[in-house]
């Protein structure tokens, strides 16, 4: 019987451990670049926390004010667990859901919604402001920081005007409209201003 085939097969399976070993090593720094992205949300965002003033955050379907976890906010877990939580499924909220909420809801999305590519200087800035911001002001943001027409919505208009800038000059930008926006905030709201410093420093550590 010729041993050629298992020969063959040898050949193909040696050829192959390189291949594989790359792709191998390119999924580890994506864990560790996307484990830096949720270390720094989990960071700015904190704990169980139950403000006033955040009321679309705070507020289940039923009206109650149970308060945000994690960053992630009462309507967001209710979509999550599929019913309205209590002020004790916010407060028990494992880190695990808040993660796999952020990879899903505002990972993901970056690039093909805002047109941001992961080695993008910007990237995850978009990440940070898509947990800080509602999507019509992240898509107000890029706008303004590329030119776009300012709509709110991020079109291919809006992700062709990424590519059109500078990189690094584009992140900067969105620091600078990031602090537009949070003074935006505090005019039109004082109760906001005790805010003003953790907001601030926030859109600064991008910069």
């Amino acid at each position: 019987m010729s041993s050629k085939p298992e020969k063959v097969g040898l050949l193909a399976a040696v050829q192959s451990t390189p291949s594989v070993a790359k792709e191998a090593e390119t999924q580890d720094k994506e864990k560790a670049f996307e484990k830096e992205i949720l270390s720094n949300i989990i960071k700015h965002e904190g704990g169980y926390q139950n403000h006033k003033e955040d009321k679309k955050g705070n507020t289940n379907s039923k009206g109650e004010r149970v308060g945000t976890n994690w960053g992630i906010s009462a309507p967001v877990y209710e979509q999550y667990i599929g019913k309205p939580p209590t002020v004790e499924d916010m407060k028990n909220m494992p880190k695990e859901h808040a993660l796999e909420i952020y990879r899903k809801k505002y990972i993901e999305p970056v690039e093909k919604v805002y047109g941001f590519s992961p080695d993008h200087p910007a990237y995850k800035q978009v990440v940070d402001m898509g947990v800080n911001h509602s999507p019509q002001a992240v898509a107000s943001m890029i706008q303004r920081a590329t030119g776009a027409k300012v709509d709110g919505i991020a079109g291919p208009l809006t992700r062709a005007s990424v590519g059109k800038i500078d990189p690094e000059v584009l992140n900067d930008l969105l620091v600078d409209k990031r602090r537009d926006y949070y003074e935006q905030l505090m005019r039109s709201n004082p109760d906001f201003e005790k805010y003003r410093k953790g907001w601030l420093k926030r859109a600064e550590s991008f910069r």
